[in-house]
């Protein structure tokens, strides 16, 4: 079964640190601890989900993050980018990496979906409901202070020019799925075609002629979101989403790549 190959894979993990401790990777204590949870329930539901939690605690306290900061960018005005960046955030929060959102545009969506939630708390401006933490848009006069080794999220909507993504390690651009949009689409990869190299596609929703035709004209991958019903909820589907969405670069790190190796000949 899963929870004891996920154990098993627990103290190997914890044996090949004991014997040749490696930098970056003595931080995963509570990682081990939960993987060899006696109780099953209480382990890491897939081995693609305990290798996400390693890797991004690694990045983090290797001080190597590829990414610190992400922009995502809709097509369209109604493409879903709000609602895929605050499942984005609580996701990676709910994986035990330090993510926050920012609204970096005017719809004031944040207040909204708050307004509608109970057991939000507030601290040093930012927001905190459940897994998901962030800033809503307060705009040019106000000074956020950066929070470190943290990875920042910024929700752009379709309020974006070219230059708004110049200071960014990420751009996702989330395409609509429905015909009318691939204009929509085809038009922002058009203005956003100098930072490719660092331009992921995302269909939202994801149905597989959209992203086929994506795939297709953008000559690239294309990943596709379901139906979310609920951005703060963290599910099994959001967390295999989030682990295809991470750099394959973010496998380098020596143990990293001995711990994937061994994740997969487990599966």
């Amino acid at each position: 079964s899963y929870a004891s190959d996920i154990y098993s894979i627990g103290k190997m993990i914890q044996y090949f640190l004991d014997h040749k401790p490696l930098s970056g990777s003595q931080n995963i204590t509570h990682i081990i601890q939960k993987a060899t949870s006696p109780e099953p329930e209480l382990r890491y539901e897939t081995v693609d989900e305990l290798l996400l939690a390693i890797q991004t605690n690694l990045q983090q306290n290797c001080h190597a993050h590829l990414f610190q900061k992400i922009a995502i960018a809709g097509s369209h005005n109604g493409c879903g980018s709000t609602h895929l960046a605050i499942s984005l955030v609580s996701t990676l929060n709910g994986l035990g990496h330090c993510t926050f959102y920012h609204e970096a545009n005017s719809s004031n969506h944040v207040r909204q979906l708050l307004h509608y939630q109970t057991n939000w708390t507030e601290k040093d401006g930012y927001y905190m409901y459940d897994e998901w933490k962030g800033y809503p848009f307060y705009g040019p006069g106000i000074l956020i202070s950066d929070q470190p080794q943290a990875l920042h999220i910024y929700d752009f909507g379709s309020e974006f020019t070219k230059e708004s993504f110049q200071d960014f390690d990420l751009i996702l651009l989330i395409c609509g799925s429905s015909l009318w949009n691939y204009e929509n689409a085809i038009h922002t990869e058009e203005l956003l075609h100098s930072y490719r190299n660092k331009l992921r596609f995302v269909c939202n929703p994801g149905t597989k002629r959209a992203a086929s035709f994506y795939a297709r004209y953008f000559h690239a991958p294309v990943y596709t979101y379901f139906y979310d019903p609920d951005p703060f909820q963290v599910s099994k589907e959001k967390k295999d989403f989030a682990f295809r969405l991470l750099p394959e670069k973010g496998r380098t790190h020596p143990f990293l790549n001995f711990i994937h190796n061994l994740l997969h000949q487990k599966q």
